[in-house]
Order: C-alpha cells, then sequence, then structure tokens
C-alpha cells in the first residue's frame, strides 16, 4: 500500500520534493558549523535568523509555501543520522534559515529535571511558535542579557 500525504495537492508534492534538498544542504550546514564551534550568535547571523532578545512581533499568518518548506526541513531531521535524540537546535536552525524571509527568532530555553537541566531551542515567527514539545522552557539568557 503506498504512503499517501491526503492533505498535500500535487503541486504541493512538487513543492515539497523541491524543498527536502535545501532542508538537506541547510541541515549539512549547520552540522559542519556547529561540529566547527562556530558560536551561536555568528551562526544565527550567517543563516539570516534573529536570536531572542525579547523580540515579540505581532501574529501574522504565513503563505502556504512555508508550510511546506516546515514540512521539508521536518522529513530531513526525522532522518538526521547524527544528534538524534536532541534535533532541536539543528532543526530550529534549518528551518529559521529557510523561513528567514519572514524574519523566524530563534528562542533557547531550559526546564529543571531530576537528575539535571534539560535544555530546548524553538522557533517562533511572528507569534506562532514552531516547536514539536509542548512543555515549557524558562528563557536561557545569553552573555550580556539582564
Amino acid at each position: 500500500m503506498k504512503r499517501r500525504w491526503p492533505d498535500l495537492r500535487l503541486a504541493a508534492h512538487r513543492s515539497l520534493l523541491k524543498e527536502v534538498p535545501l532542508a538537506l544542504a541547510g541541515a549539512l550546514f549547520c552540522e559542519f558549523h556547529l561540529r566547527r564551534g562556530t558560536s551561536l550568535p555568528r551562526l544565527t547571523a550567517l543563516l539570516g535568523i534573529n536570536l531572542d532578545r525579547e523580540q515579540r512581533g505581532e501574529v501574522i499568518g504565513l503563505p502556504a509555501q512555508l508550510w511546506i518548506r516546515r514540512r521539508a526541513v521536518d522529513l530531513v531531521m526525522r532522518h538526521w543520522p547524527v544528534a538524534r535524540e536532541r534535533l532541536c537546535l539543528r532543526r530550529s536552525l534549518v528551518l529559521g534559515w529557510r523561513l528567514r524571509e519572514v524574519g523566524p527568532t530563534l528562542h533557547l530555553g531550559v526546564q529543571h529535571r531530576e537528575g539535571g537541566v534539560l535544555a530546548h531551542a524553538w522557533l517562533e515567527v511572528g507569534g506562532i511558535r514552531f516547536d514539536m514539545s509542548d512543555q515549557e522552557y524558562a528563557p536561557l539568557l545569553l552573555p550580556g542579557q539582564r
């Protein structure tokens, strides 16, 4: 039996197929820079992503093409062979790069749990949170923030 995406029309399937290689290229770029030790402010600047510094925009509607880009990034990152248990930063960086024309903001947060601290990264665009987690995280302050 064939796997189907009933909510996508044929044109959307074609758009998705065009987006997957771009998402893969972005994932490889991010992986290279994360392993190289590029600082997060520098990497987000290279990708055209705002790093959370208390920016709050009004909620906007996103064009369908941007949702297709999100789906393409999800497909690539679902099969990403590196750091499979904690993909949130990589996924957020790649998705932010693909959504850069609408000004995404990367958020970093922490949550205290038994045995340690759990860190998480997610994107927001115009008040819409692009996050797979439904948990609450306290904002992680960057050096120079209060």
